[in-house]
This record gives structure tokens, sequence and C-alpha cells, in this order.
């Protein structure tokens, strides 16, 4: 197994591709941001619709986020609005435009076995969401997510831009485009600011925690982006590994909440966090009991039970039976627990793509041309970390890191 580097590079680009770039900002908004709220959205808003007793697909919502992803990425110069107008008014050209992202996309996706359903993704008929009521419901809380996460953007900007005459027309659109969205539980609860609103405000947080604090960066990544980076990553991975579905499930949430308790406790770098042999698990204990207080409040039982699944022990590989949750690694899921029966998540794998995504944030900004002895000495240590060693969980990292030289 191995991320290749045309598509990491492929999906860095979307922390340099600049949102709202026609109007003042606070501060500046990215394409992976934007993206990593949205799926975050979308996993709240799926679990509220669970709730009420509706059956959704999470197959559909976990290929939909990345393939949707690499979409837009692959035609970032596109205004959305304008996306959206030729989508709805010149559906012959549409086509012809998603036939031209199949092209230049797929080629990075056959490696993984992925090149066919994005084909499907972007080509296929969407009546077919016809023969799926939870096809179709999911389909529904995907855009509703993206619609929200632009309208969350909206808000960021919105004060600092009251001299410009478009900004009641630009609410007045959202506002309509959230509309036909009210019908989910979870959107309502987001409009009239209840719990729901007050959990997204949380996690919100992360788009404001700069990665590398202690150096300059081109781009500077947030730890919003940089979680949804991680889990597109172990989405590459687990399916490179033939995971079974709850396996994959649990990989691509795991990996997009991995730094959730960072929204309550803020981003501390690599050396600060190993400064002292305790400092490590001191951190850890206040992380869960500041989560603990602040985020699950604000969700189900159930959905708070599954989220601590996911954050409590995030790089350590485990399977859950109704004996408990038990420690395993990957060389054992995938010998034998790789079964929807274990609940299995690959803590190890997403170790592997979190610290690879963390080089890459280093190396590109060198690539950039702004460097440091912060990033120099970063890439030195996780090169040497990953490449004394062939393989880990399932990675052939020695090779993976040699992409980059």
């Amino acid at each position: 197994m191995i991320i290749h580097r045309d598509v990491a590079e492929h999906l860095f680009t979307g922390f340099s591709i600049k949102r709202w770039n026609d109007l003042v900002r606070p501060m500046e908004l990215n394409e992976m941001d934007r993206r990593a709220f949205a799926a975050m959205t979308t996993y709240f808003l799926a679990k509220l619709e669970e709730e009420q007793g509706n059956e959704v697909d999470w197959n559909i919502i976990i290929d939909a986020s990345v393939f949707d992803l690499l979409r837009k990425l692959a035609i970032s110069d596109i205004k959305e609005s304008v996306h959206r107008d030729i989508r709805t008014h010149y559906p012959v050209e549409y086509r012809k435009l998603n036939e031209w992202v199949v092209s230049t996309v797929s080629p990075m996706l056959d490696r993984y076995g992925l090149a066919d359903r994005f084909s499907d993704f972007l080509l296929g008929d969407d009546t077919d969401d016809s023969r799926s009521e939870a096809r179709s419901r999911s389909r529904h809380i995907l855009e509703a997510a993206r619609t929200y996460s632009s309208h969350r953007e909206f808000q960021i900007i919105k004060a600092v831009n009251y001299h410009d005459p478009r900004v009641p027309d630009i609410e007045d659109d959202l506002r309509r485009r959230l509309e036909p969205y009210l019908d989910l539980v979870g959107m309502r609860q987001l409009v009239l600011e209840l719990d729901l609103y007050r959990l997204i405000g949380v996690v919100d947080r992360l788009r404001y925690q700069v990665r590398w604090s202690r150096t300059p960066r081109i781009p500077e990544t947030a730890v919003l982006g940089h979680s949804l980076m991680v889990c597109v990553f172990v989405y590459l991975l687990s399916h490179q590994a033939n995971a079974c579905d709850r396996r994959k499930y649990n990989n691509f949430f795991a990996a997009l909440f991995h730094d959730l308790p960072e929204a309550v406790t803020r981003d501390i770098v690599a050396p600060t966090k190993t400064a002292t042999p305790g400092l490590p698990e001191i951190v850890k204990t206040i992380e869960d009991r500041t989560v603990a207080e602040e985020i699950y409040p604000h969700m189900s039982a159930a959905t708070g039970e599954e989220i601590r699944y996911f954050t409590e022990n995030e790089f350590a590989s485990r399977i859950s039976t109704a004996d408990g949750v038990a420690m395993s690694s990957f060389a054992e899921i995938q010998a034998r627990y790789n079964e929807d029966r274990y609940n299995p998540v690959d803590g190890d794998m997403i170790r592997v793509a979190d610290e690879f995504s963390a080089f890459l944030e280093a190396w590109q900004s060198i690539q950039f041309g702004v460097s440091s002895p912060v990033l120099e000495e970063g890439i030195e240590r996780l090169r040497a970390l990953y490449t004394t060693r062939t393989e880990v969980a399932g990675v052939r990292t020695a090779e993976m890191f040699a992409q980059f030289p």
C-alpha cells in the first residue's frame, strides 16, 4: 500500500484554492477547510437522520465526500456559482466538463481500484437515486452540508463587507439555497442555533488553528483542512487493504475526527508535546476531560460513544466486540478481524497518514521557497522515522517518502 505523489500533490492544492476572493476576508478561507467542515457536518446530519429512523447510505457519503473534492480541485478555476449555472442551464456542456474531469483524475485513482467508481459518480444517471431512498437521502445530506459550509464561511466575512452592495443579495441567495434542506432535523437545528449549531461551532475552531505555528509556511494549513487530508489518505489506503465496509467507515471518520480534541485544547507542536516524559499523557487526559465537557453534551449518547471510539487512542489499532474494546495491529486486523462484526479501526494507519501529511506540509513550503530550521528538522525527523523501515501498518513508507527528494 502506498500514497502516490500525483494524488498527494493534487489533494494538497486544496490548501491553495482561496474562497470568497472577491470580498474582504478577515482570514484566508480555502477549499480544503471548507470541504473538511462539510464532511464533519455531513456526519452529524446523517447521524441525526439515523436517530429519526431514516436509513443512510454511508458508502455514498464517504465516496462522494472524496470524489466531489477531487472534482472541485480539478476545476478550481471555475467559480462555484458559475459551475452551478452550467449544471442547471447547460447540461450537455456540464457532462462534457465532467468527462474532462474523469479523464484528468481517473488515472490517479486507477491504482486504488477507484477509477470506475469515480467515473460513475460524475457520469452516472442521477435518476438511479429513485431506486433507493437511502441513496437519495444521503445525496440530500451531502448537498445540505456543502451549502451550509458556504453559509458558515459567509458569516465569517459578512461583518467586514458591510460596505459591499452585493452582501444582501449573497445572503438572500444562501438562505434560499438552505431552504430545501430544512426537512433534515440537523439543518433545522443549525438554522435555529440549537444543539448541532453549538457542536459545529466547536468543530469550526479547528479552522483558526494554524499548524506549524512556530514558523511561516506557504501555504498555511489549519488543523481543519489537515484532518481531511489525513482522512482522504486513509480512505485510499483502506481501499488498497480491501477493508470491509465497517473498517472503511471507521477509518474514514476516525481519521476525519482524529484532531477533534484540539478544537478545545488547540494544536500543540510535536517538540513541545514531548518536552517531558509525562506530558503526552497529561495533555491527553486534559483533552479527554475538556472534550467531555464541551463537545459530548451537544450530541446523543450513541454518537458520543462512537466519537469516543474514534478519538480516544486515535493512533492505536483496535477492535470492538461484546467483551469491549481490544487493542490490535494492522497485521492482526488484516489477517483475523477484517469483518464488520469486529468494528475494526486501523489507528496505526491513521498515524502514518497523519505524519505523511505533516511531512508534505513542510516539504511543499520549502518547494515554494519558504523554509526554516523548524521545517527542515521536521522533514528530516519524519523521513528518518519512515525510511528506516520498509513498511509500517501495511504502508510501503520508505518508497512513499522517497517520492519526495
